[in-house]
């Protein structure tokens, strides 16, 4: 068994990398059985475990290749920020000074510099928009993605080459450039494509799919596993799940300031309003389990309004300021 094996349970791919016994395991194979046996046990894990060994061929690849020079140049930047950093009543002993000698300096530094180059790659892109805007995001591969408001992207662009991803929060439309898989994961579901243009709207529990060119597949935790081709899209509610047709430029209306909506709940299409807005809106209606077909506009909130509380019976009244809109029952 592994010595305090309690206490992988908390660590990071940096950690694992400066651990004795795992430098073990990578470069020599000692305690085999016992890591696998763990990692069985741990699986979430295994990704951390990967960089780790990655890492550590990285250093022992690189120990080699970095000169003197190199070396003295980084521990000179670190001892002057040591020097700046110390008080009169310490004395700060340069770490090449220690007993560990220039081969222990020589691995720290491969270790410094290449945990500088795995700290890049990890380093998340994060691009969001706040209330009513939109932003076109170019890819590192030059694929595309156009947000809309209140809506998040991230993705890592040390590791594009290796694993086109990206994190969508909210609604985005996409373009991809052909080349390997290309997935966009949201809390709903994940999808995935090699080179197509398609739309990703998720909101509270309702993920909306819609394929433009290619072909893109739909999966999520309720086994739903679904490929759309042009003009088919997919709607996943909880576990309800619905297949349609769909006229495209309908489903990127928002792109042009048009928000649709196909049997959608109510209190989806009212915070699709104050995204757009910028409103705050008090509810004194129960509008629970109520569904709203219809659409409005981005530049006209009182025809908004008007579109969307006439048809489900409802009145509204709009602040002098336009902070703050009523909606209450008729």
């Amino acid at each position: 068994m592994l010595h305090e094996a309690a206490k992988y349970r908390n660590y990071q791919a940096a950690d694992f990398a400066a651990d004795e016994a795992f430098l073990d395991w990578v470069l020599s194979g000692k305690q085999a059985e016992a890591w696998e046996s763990w990692l069985e046990q741990n699986q979430d894990k295994q990704e951390a475990i990967n960089e780790a060994k990655q890492l550590v061929r990285l250093i022992r690849g690189k120990e080699r290749e970095i000169s003197n020079g190199q070396i003295e140049a980084l521990w000179t930047k670190i001892d002057s920020a040591t020097e700046k950093g110390k008080s009169n009543e310490v004395k700060v002993i340069p770490f090449y000074q220690s007993t560990l000698g220039r081969v222990g300096m020589a691995v720290a530094a491969s270790i410094l510099l290449l945990l500088g180059f795995f700290w890049f790659n990890q380093t998340e892109t994060t691009y969001q928009t706040g209330i009513g805007e939109q932003l076109a995001v170019a890819l590192p591969d030059g694929s595309s993605v156009t947000l809309n408001a209140a809506s998040s992207i991230s993705f890592h662009k040390g590791t594009w080459q290796e694993k086109r991803e990206v994190i969508l929060r909210g609604e985005g439309f996409f373009e991809v450039e052909e080349g390997e898989q290309f997935t966009v994961k949201t809390s709903l579901g994940s999808v995935s494509v090699l080179g197509t243009s398609f739309n990703v709207q998720e909101r509270e529990n309702l993920l909306n799919v819609a394929c433009y060119t290619g072909k893109v597949r739909v999966q999520n935790e309720y086994k739903v596993s679904q490929t759309l081709t042009p003009g088919k899209k997919i709607r996943v509610e909880q576990e309800k799940v619905s297949l349609d047709d769909f006229v495209p430029e309908e489903t990127i209306a928002w792109r042009k300031g048009i928000f649709r909506f196909d049997d959608i709940p109510l209190n989806i299409v009212l915070d699709e309003l104050k995204r757009q807005y910028g409103i705050n809106i008090e509810l004194k209606a129960n509008i629970k389990n109520r569904r709203y077909s219809g659409s409005f506009t981005k530049d006209d909130l009182e025809g908004a309004l008007k579109m969307i509380c006439l048809p489900m019976e409802l009145k509204y009244k709009i602040a002098e300021d336009n902070s703050t809109v009523v909606i209450e029952q008729e």
